[in-house]
């Protein structure tokens, strides 16, 4: 047939055509999100000094790698901290600044403390017997690193826990913050260990959350990397590996924020401040950076898997609670642990707590939450979850499957879920039941103001600016005595990580 004007257009042209067309419609869709959101957020609190005021001067990477050392770095948080605080309290002067951790007169305001613990703190023993570098989550401080802290140090070890950029100072600290200068800080920690006292001492990283992750970030850059210190080994408490699917989508949400009217975009959760160590607030670029470094991480993990290289990573030892409702539980299975080699790494998992008084209340996929998890193949690695012994008792055994093992070994942790607890959380992991801020049981010792582990509240609906769920959350971990043993003999056993 003869070519004609009205003839269907060659398959290249329709194929164009139809990209543009798809092009198209994901360009409006990219529009209607970021405009749907900005207005969402405009349902926000209002924004507070706190929201507004970034502190000046944090390290960047640069400034870091150039050769600044621990005493620098400490020298410029003093310098933060104290810009942070003098310019909210010139923005509040006269408001009274309201009754959180901001306000001059609160008793939650940590300038009230004997020990400021968003700072970066270090311990050094008369004969230390190794070093550890304690690494902080998102939104966190110092102050999440201290039980583990008190007991390694306890033990003879010198232990050194950095105040990450953007942290500890006001939440618009996080709203230009990046997971790079938070690594260089984790580079600079590790030099000033590594450099300090005997070489042959055992050099462990505890990393908890997003300080999992540049844990995890720092010890696959240094496979490739002789000029970077390496840990003999790891340990990690709720790691950040896989975040839900949505965290990518951040920069799209934040996208008008700098437009009148539309501030509050950049804000995920705008909250009172009632937590004297951590923020309640969360920035849309929280989110993102916590996604951009898991997804460094991941990608290093599949390079190194690639290259044969993951054989020279040092041993961890994980502890996560299969209800996590922060970072995917199957992603610390499948893109961490299915992936290490035979180095003697262990897994603890806090399964949910199997009373039956409880066991109808949960839904059916959370009771098959382990079972889900493990497919029964063979593991490099030793897997231990902590569980009921029984459905008739809160008492927990450990149930550990050694690799190649064919039968599972038992024991009795001599603990038991509190009545009230039905599962672990993300935030409980490090942190004991007697911590005078976070435990249910808070020893009195010591007073921040409030103990919100005891917060038990009642009374009527939509009274209160934080969601019922954000205060029932558990930030406790009831096995934290048999947690920090298991650390401490993992820290203590050394051993050089293989070259």
């Amino acid at each position: 047939m003869p070519d004609s004007p009205t003839e269907a257009p060659p398959r290249a042209a329709r194929w164009r055509r139809r990209a543009l067309f798809v092009a198209a419609g994901a360009c409006g869709a990219v529009v209607l999100v970021a405009v749907g959101y900005a207005v969402v957020a405009r349902g926000h609190p209002e924004l507070a000094a706190w929201h507004r005021v970034a502190p000046e001067g944090e390290p960047t990477a640069a400034e870091i790698d150039a050769g600044m050392d621990l005493a620098g770095y400490r020298a410029r948080e003093d310098a933060v901290l104290r810009d942070a605080r003098e310019r909210v309290a010139a923005e509040l002067d006269g408001t009274g600044g309201g009754h959180g951790r901001f306000a001059p007169d609160s008793p939650i305001n940590p300038a009230r403390f004997a020990v400021d613990w968003n700072r970066t703190f270090e311990r050094i023993p008369g004969r230390p017997v190794g070093r550890v570098l304690l690494l902080h989550g998102m939104t966190d401080g110092p102050y999440s690193a201290r039980a583990l802290a008190d007991r390694l140090h306890a033990q003879g070890f010198h232990v050194l826990a950095p105040r990450l950029q953007g942290h500890g100072t006001t939440p618009a600290g996080l709203l230009d913050a990046r997971w790079e200068d938070w690594a260089a800080t984790t580079r600079l920690a590790m030099r000033h260990l590594r450099d300090a006292g005997d070489p042959a001492l055992p050099l462990v990283v505890v990393g908890y959350s997003t300080g999992a992750a540049l844990a995890l970030q720092h010890q696959l850059a240094a496979l490739d990397d002789p000029a970077l210190p390496r840990a003999d080994r790891l340990v990690l408490l709720s790691p950040l590996v896989g975040l839900s699917r949505g965290a990518g989508l951040a920069p799209l949400l934040s996208a008008l924020d700098g437009l009148p009217g539309f501030e509050k975009a950049a804000w995920l959760d705008v909250m009172p401040e009632y937590n004297p160590f951590k923020y309640n607030s969360f920035p849309v670029n929280g989110g993102w950076q916590s996604h951009r470094l898991a997804s460094e991480v991941v990608a290093a993990l599949d390079r190194a898997r690639a290259e044969g290289s993951l054989a020279r990573l040092p041993p961890i030892l994980t502890f996560h609670s299969v209800l996590d409702t922060t970072v995917r539980s199957d992603a610390v299975v499948r893109r961490l642990y299915d992936a290490l080699p035979a180095n003697g790494s262990e897994l603890v998992m806090y399964d949910l707590n199997r009373w039956n008084v409880f066991l109808p209340l949960f839904r059916p996929a959370q009771l098959d939450g382990v079972r889900a998890l493990f497919d029964g193949g063979p593991r490099a690695y030793t897997l231990r979850v902590v569980t009921n012994q029984h459905p008739g008792t809160r008492a927990v055994h450990e149930v550990a499957i050694a690799p190649g093992a064919r039968e599972p070994a038992h024991r009795d942790l001599g603990a038991a879920f509190p009545p009230e607890v039905f599962s672990l959380s993300h935030t409980a992991v490090p942190f004991p039941c007697d911590d005078p801020l976070y435990g249910i049981a808070p020893r009195t010792d010591e007073d921040f103001g409030v103990r919100l582990g005891t917060l038990a509240l009642r009374g009527e609906r939509h009274a209160l600016q934080v969601p019922m769920e954000q205060l029932a959350r558990l930030n406790c971990n009831p096995f934290f005595d048999d947690l920090a043993a298991q650390v401490l003999a993992w820290a203590a056993a050394g051993g050089a990580a293989p070259r």
